[in-house]
Formats: structure tokens, sequence, C-alpha cells
């Protein structure tokens, strides 16, 4: 994820963009893998901010 991201705004808008999704989805994937690919946009974060 985010390979070709390189920073923080342009990750901020690509997390904005599917956030909705993932609620929407919910139901059907879950807020554990909500909470997973939260956690993977939070690493991502925090090394473009290194």
């Amino acid at each position: 994820m985010g390979s070709g991201i390189y920073r923080i705004q342009d990750l901020k808008e690509y997390w904005d963009s599917i956030k909705w999704y993932l609620l929407t989805n919910r139901l059907y994937l879950g807020k554990e893998f909500e909470n997973l690919i939260a956690r993977k946009f939070d690493m991502k974060m925090e090394a473009l901010a290194a």
C-alpha cells in the first residue's frame, strides 16, 4: 500500500478516499479489518514524517 505515495498530503487524500468505503462496508469487512488498514496508514504516515 502506498508504495507510490511520497508526500503526507497525498497519503491523507488517499486515506480520505477509502475510509468512507471501509465504514460503509464494515458489516462485510469487519471493524478489525478497518483497524488493520488504519494502522498501515499510520505506519506509512510515520515513515513519511521521518
